[in-house]
C-alpha cells in the first residue's frame, strides 16, 4: 500500500497497510504529473469527509447522502447490533461457485492450452489475472459486462486511460490496491466497507480452491500469486478499517469493531482471515494489533455479560474469544489489557470485593455464567413450583444445564490454556488472576460469611472447574510429575498467604484454634493425652520419636507451574467446594428440614383451628402459606446447587485431584520413598517431616470433604473412579493411624465417617441374616481386599476411639459419641471378615491400648444406655399423663408436656442407636476367647459385671414396666434385642471364675431373684435356646456360691486400718502403688482404671503413666498379713 501511504491525506497516512509496489509502467504517451493526480485524489477525500455527493457510474448511485460523525461507545455499538439485522451480510453474499466461475474454469483450461501453443501467452495470462481480480473485488472496467455483481469503475478507467493515452486498460495486480481504495470510498452507494472486505476475502479464498483444478504449473502459479497478493491487500485494508482510521467511515471505529465481533460470534469470518490479520500486523509494533483487537475483545466480554446458560447463547461468544486467543500474539495481548486483572491500586481499595473480579476483569463475564440463584431466569423457568414437578422433569432440566456447564468449563479451560502457553508473561498474569480471586474469596468458608463481599457461587464454581481441568496433566496418583510439587510453597507468601492457616501437626501455641480456650481442664487433658500418645506411637512407629524438628526450610522466590497450579487448585477446593457444601448442608438442607418440621406442626394446628372456625384459622393459613413459600425457595436453591454438586463430571475431576493430593502427601511423609499406597508401613515415620507439619490442614481436609460429600449425596461418582480406590483407602488408613502427623482428631474422624457412609449401617440385630446395604459396591469390594486396611485399620480405629475422649473442644463430650458410633459400625463389618478379625485379635494382644479401648467402650455403653432408659421412663410417664388428662387439662400445661415429649422423642432415638451399637460391639467382641481376656483384667472385670447387672435390673427388675412406650420403633427402642445381647455377654464368660466373683459381689444391682426373672423372660419369649437357658442356670448357681464370700470381704474393710484402704474406692488395697507427682498411695486396679480414661494424677492433674507408678512392697506385705490374720479367725 505504498500508493496509499504516499497519496492519502494525513489521517490515512498514519494507518498500517500492506506495502505493495506501485506499478511503474513505462508510458509512451505524455501523462499527467504524479503531483496532479495526487491533488485530484485529495480533493475527493475532502469532499467525502464533508459528506458531499460522490458520483458513480450506476444511475441509482448518483444521489448521495450526508453522513454525520459521532462518537460511538461500546454500549452504543452493542445496542446498535442488537437492534439491527444480523442477516444482512448473508443476504448480500452470493454464491462464488456460480456459473460465471464455471465459465472462468473453462477459460482457464482453454488458455492453458493457448499458453503452450500461441505467441500470445502473456496476453492470455494477463486476461486471466484480470478476471480473477475482478471477480474477487466485484468490479469491471468494461461497461458492457457490468451488473449488480460487477461494478463499473468509470472514474478509474478514465484516469488510467488518460495516464496511458490508450484506448484499453487491463486490471492487473499492481492496480488492485487502487481499486480496493476507490471501491471502499463508495460509501454513498450503500456499500459497507467492512462487509465488502470480508466478502472479498472469502471470494479470494474460493478462487484459490477453484485454481486447485489441474492446470499446468506455468499457468496456475502466477494465478495463485495474484490471488495471494490481493488477499494480502484485503487484510491490510481490514486492519486499516478496524484501527482508528476514519478514511472509509464517518462513524466511530468501535462501530466497525462491533460488526466484526458479531461476524466472529456468528462464525461469518472467512477461514484463515484471522490468521492472516494476526500474521500481517504482529510484524509491526504491538500498538497496531491492540488497536485492532482490543475493542473486539472488550465487546466480546461485554456481550458475554448479557448471555445465560439457559439460552445457550454464551457458547458462540466463548468460542469466538477462544478462537482469538488461540493465536499466541493475541493471547499475550489479552493478558496485557489494563482490565485483564485488577490493578494493585484497585486491589488495595476497601471497596473492592470478590464481585469486582466479575464486573471489572475481561474474563469475569464468562466465569460468572451460572445456574445458581444469581440467575433468576433459570430458577423461574426450570425449577418454579418445585413440589409440583416430576422427578423426570427436574432431571431433564438438570441434564440440560449440566450440558451447558460442560461446554462452558471446557471452553474456559481452552482459553486459559492458550493464555498459559502463550508466554511466561501471560502465564504470570493468569496465575495472578487466579490468586487475586482466591484472595478475595478467603472468607467463603466462614460460618457467617458475607456473601455480598464474595464472588458469586457460580463464578467460584467455574474457577474451581477450570483449575481442576488445568491440573489434569499431573492429576494422577502414580504420576512422576508429583515430585515437582514443592511443599515449601505453603510457608512462602507467593500467590497465597497461609499465615492464618492451621497446620497439620500444630504446635502448642496453635492449639487454641480448636481446643476450647475457656476450659483449662480440657487443655490439660488434651496435652497429657497427646504426650502419652506420642510415647506409645514412638514405640510402634517406623523411626524414633523426637520432640525436636531440626529440618530447615528454604523458601523460593519462584515456583514451577505444576506447583503453582496444584496449590491454586487445592486452595480453590478448600474455599469454593468446602464453602459451598458447608452452605448447602448448613443453610439449605437444615433449613428445609426445619421448614418441613414446621410445616407438619402447622398443618396439624391448622386442622384443629379450622374445626373451631374464627379468625385463628385465617391466621394459621397465612402462616402456613408463608412457610410453604420459604420452603419452595429453599427447594429451588437446592435443585440449582444440585446441578453442580451432583455433576458426575465435576465430582470425578475433584476426586481424581484429591487422590493426587493423597498420593503426594504420602510421598512427603515418607520422603518420596514410596510410589504406591500398597508400599505403606504404618504408622507413618516419626518424627513427622517438617515439610509435612507445615502444610495447612485443608491439604487433608479437602480430600475428606470430597469423599464424604460424594458418599452422602452422589455415591455413584465414587464407583466411576475405581482406579483410585486402593490409593485412597491406603491414605485413609495412614491418616487415621497417624495422630502425630495430623493432630486434629476431628479431621481424621471425617475419613472414618466416610468409610461408615460407604459401608452403610449394619443389619438389625433382630435380622442378622440381612445383607449390608452398601452405597458403593466397588469401594466395599476394595475395602474387603485392601491389604493395608486389613493390617492397620483395626488398630488405627482402636486408637482413634480412645483419642476422641479428649479432643479439647467444648463439645467433645457429645462429639465422641458420633465418632465412636461410626467406629463400632465399621468394627462390626470387619468382624465378619476373617482377615480383619485376625487383625482385631492381634490388636487385642497389645493390652496397653486395647484395655483403654475396652474401658471407654464400657463407659459409653453405661452412659448412653442409662440416658436412653431414663428418657424412655419419662416418655412413658408423659404419655400416661396426657392420656389421663385428655383435653380437659390446662392448655398451657398440656402444651408444655407435649413440648417436653417432642424433645425427648428427638433425643432418645439417638441414645438408643448409640447404646445399642456399643452393646452390640461388646457382644461380638466377647465371643472371641483371645479378645475376651482383656475384659478379665482386674481393672476391667468388675466394671463389666457391674454394668451388666445394672442394665439387667433395668430391663427385668420391678420398674421395667416404666420402659413400655407406644410406637417404640419410632425411638429405635428394641428391648428384646438388648436383653438378648446382655444375657449373651454373661454367657460368653460362663467359664470365667473372676467374672462370676465380680457379678456376685456387686451389692448395688445383683440379686438371685433378678436372674431368675431374667431367665423366665428369655425362656418364655424364646430369646435364647434351651441349651443357652441351661447354661444361664448353671451360671446363676456359681453366682450364688460367690455371693457368700462377699460378706467376708465387707468385714475386712469395716475393721481395716485407714492406710490399708484405697482413698478413692474405700476398699482394701491388694497392689498398693505410689503416685510420684502427688505422693498418694492407691490400689493398682483403681489407678489403672483411671489412667485408661485420663493420663493424669487424679489428685493434682499432673501427667501420669503406668510406667511412673512405684509399687509399695512393704505396705503390700502388711496388708496381706492383716487379711491372713482376719481369715484365720
Amino acid at each position: 500500500m505504498n500508493w496509499l501511504k504516499s497519496r492519502s491525506s494525513s489521517s490515512a497516512s498514519s494507518t498500517h497497510g500492506e506495502e505493495s509496489q506501485e506499478n511503474k509502467e513505462t508510458q509512451s504517451q505524455a501523462t499527467p504529473s504524479e503531483e496532479e493526480v495526487r491533488r485530484k485524489r485529495l480533493a475527493r477525500f475532502e469532499v467525502l469527509n464533508k459528506g458531499t455527493s460522490r458520483s458513480t457510474v450506476e444511475p441509482k448511485e448518483q444521489q448521495t447522502t450526508a453522513s454525520k460523525k459521532e462518537s460511538f461507545s461500546k454500549e452504543q455499538a452493542d445496542s446498535h447490533i442488537q437492534s439491527s439485522s444480523t442477516s444482512s451480510m448473508h443476504r448480500n453474499q452470493t454464491s462464488l461457485a456460480s456459473s460465471n466461475d464455471k465459465n472462468f474454469v473453462a477459460a482457464v483450461r482453454s488458455s492453458s492450452t493457448a499458453v503452450a501453443s500461441t505467441q500470445g501467452s502473456k496476453q492470455s495470462l494477463e486476461q486471466l489475472q484480470e478476471q480473477i481480480i475482478c471477480r474477487i473485488l466485484r468490479i469491471t472496467l468494461n461497461e458492457q459486462t457490468s451488473s449488480e455483481e460487477l461494478i463499473f469503475m468509470k472514474d478509474l478507467k478514465e484516469e488510467w486511460l488518460t495516464e496511458k493515452s490508450s484506448s484499453e486498460v487491463l486490471v492487473t495486480k499492481d492496480r488492485a490496491d487502487r481499486i480496493i481504495f476507490e471501491r471502499l470510498l463508495q460509501t454513498g452507494s450503500g456499500l459497507d466497507p467492512l462487509r465488502y472486505l470480508l466478502e472479498s476475502y472469502q471470494r479470494a479464498a474460493d478462487q484459490e480452491s477453484l485454481l486447485s483444478i489441474s492446470f499446468s504449473a506455468e499457468v496456475k502459479q502466477p494465478l495463485l500469486d495474484t490471488v495471494t497478493f490481493v488477499k494480502k491487500l484485503i487484510v491490510s485494508y481490514l486492519g486499516l478499517l478496524l484501527s482508528n482510521s476514519e478514511l472509509f467511515y464517518t462513524d466511530s471505529p468501535m462501530y466497525r469493531s462491533a460488526h466484526f465481533m458479531e461476524a466472529l460470534v456468528e462464525d461469518r469470518i472467512p477461514a484463515g482471515l484471522l490468521k492472516d490479520i494476526v500474521t500481517r500486523f504482529e510484524e509491526e509494533d504491538d500498538n497496531t494489533l491492540a488497536e485492532i483487537f482490543y475493542p473486539i475483545m472488550e465487546l466480546l466480554c461485554s456481550k458475554a455479560m448479557k448471555t445465560s446458560l439457559l439460552k445457550g447463547n454464551f457458547a458462540a461468544a466463548l468460542r469466538a474469544l477462544g478462537g482469538l486467543l488461540s493465536f499466541k500474539s493475541l493471547a499475550i495481548l489479552f493478558t496485557r489489557h489494563r482490565n485483564f486483572n485488577l490493578s494493585e491500586e484497585r486491589i488495595s481499595q476497601p471497596s473492592v470485593t470478590g464481585r469486582s473480579m466479575e464486573m471489572e476483569t475481561l474474563l469475569g463475564p464468562f466465569f460468572r455464567l451460572t445456574a445458581l440463584k444469581d440467575d433468576d431466569e433459570i430458577a423461574n423457568t426450570l425449577f418454579s413450583n418445585p413440589r409440583k414437578r416430576t422427578r423426570q422433569d427436574v432431571d431433564q432440566s438438570m441434564s440440560s444445564l449440566r450440558a451447558s456447564l460442560k461446554v462452558l468449563r471446557h471452553g474456559l479451560h481452552e482459553i486459559l490454556l492458550s493464555l498459559l502457553k502463550a508466554s511466561p508473561e501471560s502465564r504470570e498474569s493468569v496465575l495472578k488472576w487466579f490468586a487475586t480471586f482466591l484472595h478475595f474469596d478467603k472468607e467463603r468458608v466462614k460460618l457467617q460469611a458475607d456473601y455480598k463481599k464474595l464472588a458469586t457461587d457460580g463464578f467460584a464454581m467455574n474457577v474451581l472447574s477450570v483449575l481442576l481441568l488445568l491440573s489434569q496433566p499431573f492429576a494422577d496418583p502414580r504420576s512422576p510429575k508429583l515430585d515437582n510439587i514443592d511443599p515449601t510453597f505453603c510457608v512462602s507468601k507467593h500467590r497465597i498467604d497461609y499465615s492464618g492457616e492451621t497446620r497439620l501437626a500444630v504446635d502448642s501455641e496453635d492449639l487454641a484454634r480448636w481446643v476450647d480456650p475457656k476450659n483449662p481442664n480440657a487443655q490439660v487433658s488434651f496435652q497429657n493425652m497427646k504426650r502419652q500418645q506420642a510415647m506409645e506411637l514412638a514405640n510402634s512407629g517406623t523411626s524414633t520419636f523426637s520432640d525436636q524438628k531440626t529440618d530447615s526450610i528454604q523458601v523460593k522466590d519462584q515456583y514451577h507451574f505444576i506447583t503453582e497450579c496444584f496449590f491454586l487448585a487445592l486452595r480453590s477446593c478448600q474455599l469454593v467446594f468446602g464453602g459451598t457444601i458447608q452452605m448447602y448442608q448448613e443453610h439449605i438442607l437444615r433449613g428445609m428440614q426445619h421448614l418441613y418440621s414446621l410445616q407438619r406442626d402447622m398443618e396439624s394446628s391448622q386442622m384443629s383451628a379450622s374445626s373451631r372456625g374464627g379468625p385463628l384459622a385465617s391466621i394459621m393459613e397465612a402462616r402456613l402459606n408463608e412457610v410453604n413459600r420459604q420452603l419452595d425457595l429453599l427447594i429451588v436453591q437446592k435443585l440449582s446447587y444440585d446441578v453442580y454438586l451432583q455433576d458426575e463430571e465435576l465430582l470425578s475431576l475433584l476426586l481424581q485431584f484429591c487422590a493426587t493430593v493423597a498420593s503426594w502427601l504420602l510421598r512427603i511423609a515418607f520422603g518420596n520413598q514410596i510410589r504406591s499406597s500398597q508400599d505403606l508401613k504404618l504408622p507413618l515415620p516419626t518424627p513427622p517431616p517438617t515439610l509435612l507439619c507445615t502444610l495447612p490442614e485443608h491439604t487433608v481436609e479437602v480430600v475428606a470433604d470430597a469423599l464424604l460429600f460424594c458418599a452422602r449425596f452422589c455415591p455413584s461418582t465414587l464407583d466411576s473412579v475405581s482406579f483410585i480406590h486402593h490409593e485412597m483407602l491406603g491414605f485413609l488408613c495412614a491418616i487415621v493411624s497417624s495422630p502425630l502427623h495430623v493432630r486434629n482428631p476431628y479431621l481424621r474422624s471425617k475419613f472414618v465417617e466416610f468409610l461408615w457412609a460407604i459401608l452403610g449401617d449394619p443389619p438389625s440385630p433382630q435380622s442378622p441374616q440381612e445383607e449390608w446395604i452398601s452405597r458403593s459396591t466397588a469401594w466395599t469390594a476394595s475395602f474387603e481386599s485392601n491389604p493395608v486396611c486389613q493390617k492397620y485399620l483395626p488398630g488405627a480405629l482402636v486408637r482413634l476411639y480412645v483419642e476422641v475422649e479428649h479432643t479439647g473442644s467444648h463439645s467433645q463430650f457429645y462429639d465422641k459419641f458420633s465418632i465412636r458410633y461410626h467406629i463400632t459400625c465399621i468394627f462390626y463389618y470387619m468382624w465378619h471378615l476373617s482377615t480383619y478379625r485376625t487383625s482385631i485379635r492381634y490388636e487385642a494382644e497389645n493390652e496397653s491400648v486395647f484395655v483403654k479401648f475396652v474401658n471407654m467402650l464400657l463407659n459409653d455403653a453405661t452412659y448412653l444406655l442409662d440416658e436412653a432408659l431414663g428418657d424412655l421412663t419419662e416418655i412413658h410417664s408423659l404419655q400416661e399423663r396426657l392420656d389421663e388428662n385428655g383435653s380437659s387439662s390446662d392448655s398451657t400445661e398440656r402444651q408444655e408436656q407435649q413440648s417436653r415429649l417432642s424433645q425427648l422423642e428427638r433425643q432418645v432415638k439417638s441414645y438408643n442407636l448409640l447404646s445399642h451399637s456399643s452393646v452390640n460391639m461388646l457382644h461380638f467382641l466377647t465371643e472371641d476367647d483371645r479378645v475376651r481376656k482383656v475384659f478379665l483384667k482386674p481393672e476391667m472385670v468388675t466394671r463389666l459385671a457391674e454394668m451388666l447387672n445394672y442394665f439387667l435390673l433395668q430391663l427385668c427388675g420391678p420398674k421395667c414396666q416404666s420402659l413400655v412406650v407406644r410406637n417404640r420403633e419410632q425411638y429405635a427402642w428394641e428391648p428384646r434385642v438388648l436383653l438378648t445381647q446382655i444375657v449373651g455377654i454373661y454367657l460368653h464368660f460362663r467359664e470365667e471364675e473372676d467374672f462370676a466373683k465380680s457379678v456376685a459381689k456387686d451389692g448395688r444391682s445383683y440379686s438371685q431373684e433378678l436372674f431368675e426373672r431374667a431367665l423366665d423372660i428369655v425362656h418364655r419369649r424364646r430369646l435364647l435356646s434351651d441349651e443357652e437357658c441351661h447354661e444361664l442356670q448353671l451360671m446363676m448357681k456359681r453366682f450364688q456360691e460367690f455371693e457368700k464370700l462377699e460378706s467376708e470381704d465387707e468385714d475386712l474393710v469395716r475393721n481395716a486400718p485407714e492406710e490399708f484402704l484405697d482413698p478413692i474406692m474405700a476398699t482394701i488395697m491388694r497392689e498398693p502403688v505410689l503416685l510420684p507427682t502427688s505422693r498418694t498411695i492407691v490400689d493398682l486396679s483403681t489407678i489403672s482404671r483411671h489412667l485408661l480414661s485420663d493420663p493424669s494424677d487424679p489428685f493434682n492433674r499432673e501427667f501420669l503413666s503406668m510406667e511412673m507408678l512405684q509399687p509399695q512392697e512393704e505396705l503390700k506385705r502388711r496388708i496381706e498379713d492383716y487379711i491372713a490374720s482376719k481369715q484365720k479367725k
